[in-house]
């Protein structure tokens, strides 16, 4: 949802119109019965895809890090019960490749940064000094704590499909957590709404629908 103010700005600025389908906690992709809530929201969604041919663009989103134990760090589990790392990394493949294959162009936005643990205290010490908070993340460091969710990522391999790659639109040679007067974050890695129309709407969303 955090991108969706971003996706909402950028359509109401070319004029068009989406679709926004989410439910917290469950990822969006085929042969994956979470629970009974997520399952039936997952069945709901690939059919609103297929009976809707006119739809030509899909947006996936989600914390990828979530469904994989650890938090995708290290370790071969994935944090969906009955699926290990490997199986999720093939789903993922299989869901973007049954997407393409209807004659839609997917699009998958990589997990935010994640900035410090003490984010709440560093942001309390920059509204109260009026200074920016800066966390120095490299794409290195970046690649080896999302490794498994890198995995994914690329994993599928087909036309039609590109990796928006968050931390390149979000980062220089750091990554602000609070700008003197905004705040980016409110956790460790979900974007306020500041933060999604700053970096999202003109830097990627704008060009999706330029394409229209």
């Amino acid at each position: 949802y955090m991108f969706g103010w971003a996706v909402e700005k950028a359509a109401e600025k070319a004029g068009a119109a989406g679709y926004l389908i989410e439910s917290g906690g469950c990822p969006p992709m085929l042969a994956i019965e979470t629970d009974t809530d997520c399952g039936n929201h997952r069945k709901k969604l690939f059919k609103f895809l297929e009976e809707n041919p006119h739809i030509e663009k899909v947006i996936l989103a989600g914390y990828w890090m979530h469904y994989f134990a650890d938090e995708g760090r290290y370790g071969n589990q994935s944090s969906i019960s009955g699926f290990d790392a490997d199986d999720f990394v093939n789903l993922f493949s299989n869901t973007v490749e049954h997407i393409v294959s209807t004659g839609k162009t997917v699009y998958v936005l990589e997990d935010t940064p994640r900035v410090a643990r003490n984010l709440r205290q560093a942001q309390i010490v920059s509204s109260l000094l009026g200074r920016e908070v800066r966390v120095n993340i490299t794409r290195s460091q970046y690649i080896a704590d999302n490794a498994l969710p890198e995995k994914m990522l690329v994993a599928a391999d087909t036309e039609n499909y590109t990796v928006v790659r968050t931390m390149d639109r979000m980062c220089g040679a750091s990554c602000i957590a609070r700008s003197r007067n905004h705040l980016y974050y409110f956790d460790s890695h979900h974007i306020t709404k500041h933060a999604s129309e700053l970096f999202f709407t003109d830097r990627f969303f704008n060009s999706i629908f330029k394409n229209d």
